[in-house]
């Protein structure tokens, strides 16, 4: 294993040898000072120097204490769609993280159609405006600007912040915080040190707590326990992805995921936990037997593309990417060059009926 390898596992997990932890040693301190800027705007806060203003709509964020991969994306299209299936007037707000002109406020798509392409709008802003029709997804790092002006310019009554968790300037209805199951807190460290975005003590802002990719691992209830430490109060679901279908990136073609059932295929994603995703394709019935793994919100290319294709040998059935990856390469799939998008969805594993409850009530 190379040493920047050991030194990323020593950033994402807990097990990890001396020399590392002496390398790593310099993050400590950074991550000390992190925490002291998080505890002084939490404070500022509290004593209203900075403020939290409401906006005249139900709001609900949906977001993570660590970096990445806890399926933010996939949970925002879910709870979008029980709002939208019940008669509220969804609005999503994201971001726009890593999109060209970061900052502005944009219209990602409307009531009628998407306005932006992946590079202007964000892979996730864009994904979720393909998924949710219908439903405008507008991106600002301001989203309390970007509240007002979906409830002005299109009558949004249900506000859903991707990503929101972080954010104590906009007043929130309901703080939905989803925990990866196969990494839950890293190594327990802040950023950069580790992959912590605030303390284990922030749980206890959280209204409804999901644990994400709750079918792979056994270590459930250490999670339960750990959150009950910081949070008694808000209720705990089990959730995991399912995967509903495999799209052809030239021609459109759709097709179920039993087709994966016996087939060698080879992956690519650009996503924070390519772990998750290989787990996803095996249990999917597939044997992988080519694996390309780029840092999260990779800007693909060409080269990139042609490599990943000519790497496959004739033993492979199929190319398989991510649904956030496939809507940043379709401008160079000009023929049908076996690529395929898997279809994920989120599926809750005990009280589905009261979680909806919750999130509309």
């Amino acid at each position: 294993m190379s040493l920047l390898k050991k030194i990323k596992n020593g950033i994402f997990a807990k097990d990890t040898g001396l020399f590392i932890k002496i390398i790593l040693l310099p993050l400590s301190f950074i991550s000390l000072f992190y925490e002291i800027i998080l505890k002084i705007r939490s404070f500022l806060y509290s004593i209203n120097l900075f403020k939290t203003r409401g906006l005249n709509a139900k709001v609900i964020s949906i977001g993570n204490i660590t970096v990445g991969g806890t399926g933010k994306t996939p949970m925002v299209i879910a709870v979008a769609e029980v709002l939208a299936k019940n008669g509220k007037k969804v609005a999503v707000l994201s971001r726009g993280y890593k999109s060209i002109e970061e900052g502005k406020l944009k219209i990602v798509s409307d009531e009628k159609e998407i306005k932006l392409d992946p590079e202007s709008a964000g892979d996730e802003p864009y994904l979720i405006a393909e998924r949710l029709k219908g439903v405008p997804v507008i991106t600002c790092p301001d989203r309390y600007e970007s509240g007002k002006y979906a409830i002005e310019n299109f009558g949004a009554d249900a506000i859903i912040l991707d990503d929101g968790f972080q954010n104590l300037a906009v007043k929130k209805d309901i703080d939905i915080l989803l925990i990866d199951a196969i990494n839950p807190f890293g190594n327990n460290h802040l950023l950069p040190r580790g992959v912590l975005r605030e303390p284990l003590s922030a749980f206890k802002r959280a209204d409804i707590i999901i644990i994400t990719k709750a079918d792979y691992p056994e270590n459930i209830s250490d999670i339960i326990c750990t959150v009950r430490l910081y949070n008694a109060h808000a209720p705990i679901f089990k959730a995991s992805y399912r995967p509903s279908g495999l799209i052809n990136l030239a021609t459109g073609k759709e097709i179920g995921v039993g087709e994966l059932n016996n087939k060698s295929v080879s992956i690519f994603s650009g996503i924070a936990n390519p772990l998750s995703f290989s787990y996803l394709i095996k249990n999917a019935g597939a044997k992988i037997i080519g694996e390309f793994v780029f840092n999260d919100h990779h800007s693909y290319t060409k080269v990139n593309i042609d490599k990943i294709v000519g790497s496959a040998g004739k033993d492979v059935a199929m190319i398989i990417t991510t649904e956030k990856d496939a809507v940043k390469i379709r401008e160079f799939i000009k023929e049908d060059i076996n690529i395929w998008a898997i279809r994920v969805d989120i599926d809750i594993l005990d009280n589905r009926n009261e979680l909806e409850r919750l999130v509309l009530n």
